[in-house]
């Protein structure tokens, strides 16, 4: 897999090629003896630590006054750049969607079909009202730029409220996805020996989203499908612990087969 690009321009949410390292190395973290030259070398080191994340990220939007922001990517995203610069410790990896089967190793079916119908629902309902999307060399810089951008996002013409926490909106479907997707992509990445640990700076969070139900700024819930994930294909993996950060317990990941630990 290639490391995240860093030319790729995020508009307005701090991740621009200014806040991302560049790539690591010329050539892939595992690579074969030969695979870059002719000449036998030895395999580069691990990376102590892989980051997952993906500009959707920070296009999920639920209104200015919501606690459950694209800020918080943003402040993540500034402190490790800050702290790390151009370090090899870390090694940055553009997240993937997660498929259907992914989600469904811990979701009903219903609750994906139902979302999935949801996010559509919101697209179609912002293409009607040609707010669809929008890219920041579209709309101009600087002091008007800021000012159709937040006049975009705080449109609500193509909402879909879940609970009176929970909103849909025309960026929520990419978002879920590679919040979910970025998980397994990192289960997979350290089981298969590419990197030591993985670290994903994804949004929306997942802890509240049940088998059934999404609720408490939670659609899917990313680390039950994680989990999901490790146990259907790593069979020699019999427990999967999760240590949950947050003032509000985990109660979807509670549901999972996992053994959860909330702080």
């Amino acid at each position: 897999m290639e490391s995240l690009k860093t030319d790729e321009s995020i508009a307005e949410q701090g991740m621009n090629s200014e806040n991302l390292p560049e790539k690591v190395g010329g050539c892939s973290a595992i690579v074969s003896q030969d695979s870059c030259s002719n000449e036998k070398t030895e395999k580069p080191e691990l990376p102590v630590t892989t980051l997952y994340t993906h500009e959707a990220c920070t296009k999920h939007f639920m209104g200015h006054n919501h606690p459950e922001s694209p800020d918080r990517v943003k402040a993540i995203l500034t402190a490790l750049k800050a702290h790390f610069g151009e370090r090899q410790q870390l090694k940055w990896q553009k997240a993937e969607a997660a498929s259907t089967e992914d989600l469904k190793r811990y979701h009903s079916e219903a609750h994906v079909r139902g979302l999935l119908s949801k996010f559509k629902r919101s697209e179609e309902k912002a293409i009607k009202a040609g707010i669809a999307d929008f890219r920041d060399g579209e709309i101009g810089d600087g002091k008007n730029n800021k000012q159709v951008h937040r006049r975009l996002l705080n449109t609500t013409v193509d909402r879909i409220i879940v609970d009176e926490d929970t909103s849909i909106m025309r960026f929520t479907k990419q978002a879920a996805l590679v919040a979910a997707g970025a998980v397994v992509q990192a289960v997979d990445d350290v089981m298969h020996g590419h990197t030591k640990n993985a670290f994903c700076i994804v949004r929306p969070p997942g802890h509240h989203a049940e088998r059934n139900k999404a609720m408490g700024f939670c659609f899917f819930n990313n680390a039950a499908i994680g989990a999901a994930h490790v146990v259907h294909d790593y069979p020699e993996i019999e427990k999967v612990a999760v240590i949950d950060f947050d003032v509000h317990h985990g109660n979807g990941t509670q549901e999972g087969n996992v053994v959860i630990l909330t702080l």
